[in-house]
C-alpha cells in the first residue's frame, strides 16, 4: 500500500491531521515486543540493519547473522495486531478507512498481473481463498478469468464491507470462514500480506495442513527488499527472494515459479517478487540458504531506483518543453 505523500498530508483537514497524530502516539505504545532470536532460524546472532522514521515513528530492523532474514524489533506483538489493522492501519497510510480510487486502481492492476501469472504457469483454480483481500479485486479477477468459487479474508471493516457490497463472500478471519465453510481450497493467495505477519512460518504451515488441498497452489507476492522501500511500520519482515524461499521451505512448501517485476508501477526495476509454491510433506528437509551481502544489494538497488526516478523526471520535463515549443509554432509549420 502506498503511504500518503507530504502533499497529501498538507491537503488533509486539521481534524484529520490531529486524528493521525493520535494514531501515531497510539502506535508507538504498540511497538513493545523485542525479538531476541531470528523468527526463521532461531539464531541469536544479529546486528542492526537499518534505523529509520516512518510517519514520525522510529523503527529498527535487525538482520540475522545466520540466515540473513531482515526483521523489525521492537514490533507490535501478535495479540495487538488486530487492533492495529482494524482501527489504525489504513487511517495512517491512506488518511481514511474506506477504499479510495487510487488504491482501487492499484489493486485492480495488481490483480490482473497476478491472474496472468497464474495462467502463464497453468495454475487454474476451482476454489480460491484470498487472505488479506482488501477491496476484493483479486477475487473478482480470478472469478472472471476462471469462473471459480472465491472467498476472502479481510480484517479491515470498511474494505470488507466494500467487497461484500460488490457481491463477494468475505470473512473477518480464518476462524469465521472455517465455521461457515467445509472442504479444502486449491488456491490460497497472500498478496502483500506475508511481510505483515508476526509468524509467517506457523501461518503457512496452518494453510498447508488445514486449508490447501494436496494438489493446490500457494500464490504469494511481497515487496523486494533490494529495490522497494520495504522498511515501514506495518512490515514485520523485509524479504528477498532468498529469504522468502527459506520461509516457504521451512513451512513445507516447494517454490516452483517466481518472478521479479515492477507491476503495477511503471518502473523498470524489480520492486516486487511473485511466487507460486506447492505443498510438500512434513518430512521434507530444506537447508536454509543465507542471504549474503544484503546491505550492499539494497544500497545498490535503492541507488538504481533513485537514478531511474531522476531520468524519468528529466524525460518528463523534456516532453513538457517540447509540447510548449510545438504549441508556439505557426499552424502551417505544424502541418
Amino acid at each position: 500500500m502506498s503511504p500518503l505523500s507530504s502533499l497529501d498530508r498538507e491537503l488533509l483537514s486539521v481534524n484529520d491531521q490531529n486524528r493521525i497524530s493520535d494514531i501515531q502516539r497510539s502506535v508507538v505504545s504498540l511497538l513493545s515486543e523485542s525479538i531476541s532470536s531470528c523468527p526463521l532460524c532461531e539464531s541469536t546472532r544479529h546486528s542492526e540493519y537499518e534505523t529509520l522514521e516512518h510517519y514520525g515513528i522510529r523503527l529498527t530492523y535487525l538482520v540475522c547473522g545466520n540466515c540473513g532474514l531482515v526483521y523489525q524489533s521492537p514490533r507490535i506483538p501478535e495479540t495487538r495486531v488486530p487492533e492495529f489493522y482494524e482501527s489504525q492501519y489504513r487511517h495512517l497510510y491512506l488518511g481514511q478507512a474506506a477504499p479510495c480510487e487510487q488504491e482501487l486502481q492499484v489493486q485492480r492492476k495488481r490483480a490482473s498481473h497476478l491472474v496472468d501469472f497464474l495462467v502463464k504457469n497453468k495454475c487454474i483454480p476451482t476454489y480460491h481463498l484470498d487472505i488479506g483481500c482488501g477491496s476484493g479485486a483479486l477475487l473478482q479477477a480470478t472469478h472472471s478469468r476462471f469462473n471459480c468459487r472465491v472467498v476472502g479474508i479481510e480484517l479491515d471493516e470498511a474494505h470488507r464491507a466494500y467487497a461484500i457490497e460488490n457481491g463477494l463472500q468475505v470473512y473477518h478471519s480464518l476462524e469465521a470462514w472455517r465455521s461457515n465453510e467445509i472442504g479444502l481450497v486449491d488456491l490460497v493467495s497472500l498478496s502483500h500480506v506475508l511481510e505483515h505477519l508476526t509468524d509467517p512460518v506457523t501461518y503457512l504451515i496452518r494453510i498447508r495442513k488445514d486449508i490447501l488441498g494436496r494438489d493446490g497452489y500457494l500464490l504469494v507476492e511481497v515487496p523486494n527488499l533490494y529495490f522497494h522501500p520495504s522498511l515501514e511500520l506495518a512490515h514485520t519482515f523485509a524479504l528477498s527472494l532468498t529469504t522468502l524461499r527459506n520461509v516457504l521451505h521451512k513451512a513445507g512448501f516447494e517454490l516452483v515459479h517466481h518472478k521479479s517485476h515492477s507491476v503495477p508501477r511503471s518502473r523498470l526495476l524489480p520492486l516486487y517478487i511473485t511466487v507460486i509454491a506447492w505443498p510438500g510433506e512434513d518430512t521434507m528437509q530444506y537447508p536454509i540458504k543465507k542471504d549474503r551481502y544484503s546491505r550492499h544489494r539494497r544500497k545498490l538497488g535503492r541507488r538504481l531506483i533513485s537514478i531511474e526516478a531522476s531520468v524519468r523526471r528529466l524525460w518528463a520535463a523534456a516532453r513538457r518543453r517540447y509540447t510548449r515549443a510545438l504549441a508556439k509554432l505557426p499552424i502551417r509549420l505544424k502541418l
